[in-house]
């Protein structure tokens, strides 16, 4: 009976361990020190350049729970415009579970003081097109309803 006791109290000591280690892991990560990163991977799979000049902050369980201020998108190169999207900030809550089988479960996305600069170039392609790696032109596809879907998905 003594042992059992002993294996319990152990038990819940260590889970309490974790649970502090954790928590002081949570309250001391600045989500700044990963901005740059955040701001590549999405530029990488935009295929174009992401920026996040303002504060990046995160809350993680049960949702992950990601603002950013002062976001950018750059236009495709052959527009006037400088960017194709700003916004003053931008808010998104995910799933934090689904994200370790790299599966990505939105519930919200808030978007404020947003602009987006859309328009079609002399041939007639739109600057969105080629956002993600997809880029069809009316010669490649010859009729421009008969797109590919385009799946956003972690990989």
């Amino acid at each position: 009976m003594k042992k059992i006791f002993l294996v319990i109290v152990a038990g819940l000591g260590i889970l309490m361990l974790l649970a502090v280690v954790a928590a002081g892991i949570a309250l001391n990560l600045d989500p700044n020190r990963y901005k740059d990163y955040v701001a590549a991977k999405v530029s990488q799979q935009l295929g174009r350049t992401f920026e996040i000049r303002g504060d990046l902050k995160m809350a993680y369980y049960p949702w992950l729970h990601l603002e950013m201020s002062q976001v950018f998108l750059e236009n495709a190169p052959e527009f006037d415009e400088a960017h194709m999207l700003e916004a003053d900030h931008i808010m998104v809550r995910v799933k934090t579970l689904p994200l370790l089988i790299k599966q990505i479960e939105m519930d919200t996305i808030v978007l404020e003081g947003m602009r987006v600069n859309l328009g079609k170039d002399k041939t007639g392609v739109p600057n969105w097109e080629g956002l993600g790696g997809l880029l069809m032109t009316a010669k490649q596809t010859g009729n421009r309803t008969n797109r590919p879907h385009h799946r956003w998905e972690r990989g």
